[in-house]
């Protein structure tokens, strides 16, 4: 299972199973973006990747500044 996260206030915001995802990333690279997301292993089986949900977005949408910081929510 591949889990997606917020990495600033660290919400879940996705799981899908790994087959799911491997068919995902394999359509992107189809249309010829090149995106490679950063999985992390926290667990044995555990896979992990680190997004932003939306609302930390609209935060950071209306306080453009907070682009600059990487952890900004306490």
């Amino acid at each position: 299972m591949i889990r997606s996260r917020c990495k600033h206030c660290r919400q879940e915001t996705a799981a899908i199973p790994y087959e799911a995802f491997t068919d995902v990333l394999a359509q992107v690279n189809q249309s010829g973006s090149s995106w490679q997301p950063e999985l992390m292993e926290e667990l044995p089986g555990a896979w992990v990747v680190d997004g932003v949900c939306l609302p930390c977005r609209q935060a950071m949408e209306q306080n453009p500044l907070y682009f600059t910081l990487n952890k900004w929510i306490q």
